[in-house]
């Protein structure tokens, strides 16, 4: 399983490229951020955080409209549980590659991402282009 994120500025095509990336067999990108939550998560100190976070787990497949895996509960540690998480998402969506698109990634997120293995899909368009776009979108 290949892990990905696709990040820029809003109205840079994040959304657009995410679309392609779920046109290909093998690959589905989720326009959701769970890594808010998942960065609170690696501060967990008792078993009710552990409890909190594994319910927030199977909270975003139910508002994902997804079935929950069944093994999660039996995961150690918070890397198990994101371990589970990505590996059912793959099963569920039948592909290899499995992305998040998050708009507006700071520099420090990118490179957290990029040591823990994520590969990265940066979005960039031409700051005119972007106001441009903005503007149009107003009634």
């Amino acid at each position: 399983m290949k892990k990905f994120i696709v990040t820029g500025l809003m109205r840079s095509g994040t959304t657009y490229m995410a679309t392609i990336l779920n046109s290909q067999k093998s690959t589905f990108c989720i326009e959701d951020n769970p890594f808010e939550m998942i960065s609170e998560a690696r501060k967990i100190n008792s078993v009710e955080d552990f409890n909190v976070f594994y319910n927030i787990i199977l909270s975003q497949f139910i508002y994902l409209g997804l079935d929950s895996p069944k093994n999660l509960y039996s995961a150690k540690n918070v890397e198990d549980i994101l371990n589970l998480y990505f590996l059912h998402l793959c099963k569920v969506y039948k592909s290899e590659n499995i992305g998040f698109k998050i708009t507006m990634l700071k520099q420090d997120k990118i490179l957290n991402f990029i040591n823990e293995g994520y590969k990265i899909i940066l979005m960039k368009r031409d700051l005119s282009k972007v106001l441009k776009s903005w503007v149009n979108r107003i009634d």
